[in-house]
């Protein structure tokens, strides 16, 4: 038994509707209404225009770094100081609890040295940590062991402390020289301050890390006792005859000129700047960590500073 199926065969004129390619239709209705197809066109035109003027390309130097902390970091420094500076670094590898060791320090203090020392850079060093040009964790240190730790202050702070409360009770002539010239003695012991320099890192010495560093944490300073030295300093000359008044003048100016730069460097936070010498993972122990350890310095790469002229 055969069943018949009428498909309706091909239509040439309904198949041609239906297969036809979209852009015939645009071209076709374009002919038939010229007038209609400009308008639109010119319509569509104008509405992407209205949004161009919206966008913006990057074509300068920076477009083409990617876009992470290392860049991040750049770019600050760039737009803080300028861009012609290079970074040297030395990457010490350490195992965990290195640090605690005084040989530890000593490494790092002789690595130190030797950056800052290098005659190929000392005239081109770069002041990017406030007054100096190279970061490490020894510097550091050495810097607050002498200008912040009240162990190593003790040395000279309490015979200053006592020789001021001399001054301030002497109320006659030979007594007031006397304390005076104490205080001129105890003086004579406050550390100057100075830069981090390669001989001062040579000599340095770490003695027990494991002792100093609990004190560094603790964040102590000598904020407290210089402000009160400051003050009764400046009390001294108070209520005095005119050649008293001269007399003690003549010590505690100098005197106040040494306690000065001291109490203004003890906002510095030489711990946050050891850290910054560590892994950031490792902030939360770091006197365990298991490195690296950095050590940088920064020099100039401006062209004038070599003596070339920059041509265009």
């Amino acid at each position: 038994m055969f069943i018949e199926i009428k498909t309706g065969g091909y239509k040439q004129k309904e198949c041609a509707k239906i297969m036809r390619n979209p852009f015939m239709t645009l071209t076709n209705w374009s002919v038939d209404r010229p007038r209609t197809a400009f308008a639109t066109i010119l319509l569509v035109v104008f509405m992407l225009a209205s949004g161009a003027m919206h966008l913006q390309f990057d074509n300068s130097e920076d477009g083409f770094f990617p876009d992470d902390p290392s860049v991040d970091l750049l770019n600050e420094v760039e737009s803080e100081y300028r861009s012609n500076i290079d970074f040297i670094r030395v990457i010490n590898e350490i195992s965990a609890g290195d640090m605690l060791n005084q040989s530890t320090w000593q490494q790092l203090a002789q690595i130190e040295a030797t950056m800052l020392g290098d005659e190929n850079f000392t005239d081109y060093h770069y002041p990017l940590f406030g007054t100096q040009a190279n970061n490490g964790p020894a510097g550091q240190a050495m810097q607050w062991l002498a200008l912040h730790d009240e162990t190593t202050a003790e040395t000279w702070l309490t015979a200053l402390e006592t020789s001021v409360v001399e001054v301030l009770l002497a109320q006659d002539d030979a007594n007031l020289s006397a304390a005076l010239q104490n205080l001129s003695t105890a003086a004579s012991a406050v550390p100057e301050v100075e830069p981090v320099t390669p001989q001062r890192l040579m000599d340095w010495d770490a003695g027990n890390p494991a002792v100093w560093l609990p004190r560094l944490d603790n964040a102590t300073n000598l904020s407290d006792e210089l402000g009160q030295l400051m003050g009764q300093l400046a009390s001294a000359p108070d209520n005095r005859s005119a050649a008293q008044a001269g007399q003690i003048a003549a010590v505690t100016g100098p005197l106040q000129a040494q306690l000065g730069p001291l109490l203004g460097l003890q906002s510095v936070d030489f711990r946050a700047a050891i850290l910054s010498c560590l892994p950031a993972d490792d902030s939360g122990d770091p006197w365990n960590s298991d490195g690296p350890v950095m050590v940088t310095l920064v020099v100039s790469s401006e062209p004038d500073d070599y003596g070339y002229d920059v041509i265009g």
